[in-house]
């Protein structure tokens, strides 16, 4: 867990929709027999999925899979509340984890932003439920949640030692983090529209590895779907305080991965310093 500890920007690179040619080569990269596939989507830096019938499969490339063990478990505890996809299997090898679960469409554009609001409340609520009577889940939350807060407040002062930063932005970032330190929720900690899923009555949620760094970022969940026009907050001073917070968090995480010796590209960089300047 301790390699993972970034929360809303993930150290995996975003995948893409393959084309039927890629597709194939990942097939054969992952060493998997299936003669078609639908949906294919993935990273040459090691993940695949894709759909088989009625079930979505999830290939990682890895050797640190106790976070995508545990995503799993809680998803599998969550499906109970019908607020993730039914859990059927989960294999890990030496260097290779996979999930298979039920397959759930993604969301339409058309979306019901009350009935999104009302599952995602319900969903910090069972992560609340869930958290406090999982010993093993709650305790490495809150380790993980203690690295992800120290790891910010490190590299927040040599980042703003660097570039030039707006100081309200500043002043909205450890004001919002002390905020956030006080809280007792629970957040999903990477919530964009990728993440949600059409199932037959509400919305469902999917990736959950972020959640382990995300107590007390139930708020943020709403906030940061606000990006992607989704209108669940209203822009009150605090929202506007806390879409601050989460532009400095994430070019913290940018220039915390390129002090780790990891890529970041010069647009990726630039995408959040360019908001906070």
């Amino acid at each position: 867990m301790k390699e993972k500890i970034l929360g809303i920007t993930d150290c995996r690179p975003p995948g893409r929709n393959l084309s039927n040619l890629e597709a194939k080569i990942f097939l054969k990269d992952f060493n998997i027999s299936e003669d078609k596939v639908e949906f294919p989507y993935g990273d040459k830096s090691g993940y695949f999925f894709y759909k088989k019938h009625d079930k979505f499969f999830r290939y990682y490339s890895t050797r640190s899979y106790e976070s995508l063990k545990l995503a799993t478990d809680l998803q599998d505890r969550l499906s109970h509340y019908n607020l993730a996809p039914k859990v059927f299997d989960e294999s890990c090898s030496e260097n290779r984890y996979i999930n298979i679960s039920e397959f759930v469409p993604q969301i339409n554009s058309k979306i019901d932003n009350v009935a999104l609001d009302q599952n995602l409340t319900q969903l910090h609520e069972k992560l609340f439920h869930i958290m406090h009577k999982w010993r093993k889940g709650f305790s490495i939350t809150t380790e993980t949640t203690n690295l992800m807060h120290t790891m910010l407040l490190k590299y927040s002062t040599k980042m703003f030692k660097k570039y030039e930063v707006n100081p309200d932005f500043i002043s909205n970032f450890y004001e919002t983090l002390s905020w956030i330190k006080e809280q007792d929720n629970y957040g999903h900690g990477d919530m964009h529209p990728s993440n949600i899923l059409q199932g037959n009555k509400d919305y469902i949620f999917i990736d959950f590895e972020s959640v382990f760094q995300s107590k007390g970022g139930a708020y943020l969940d709403f906030n940061n779907l606000s990006r992607y026009n989704l209108n669940l907050v209203n822009n009150s001073k605090f929202f506007l305080q806390v879409n601050n917070y989460l532009y400095v968090k994430n070019a913290i995480v940018n220039y915390y991965l390129e002090s780790m010796g990891k890529h970041v590209s010069l647009h990726e960089r630039e995408k959040f310093l360019q908001k906070i300047r």
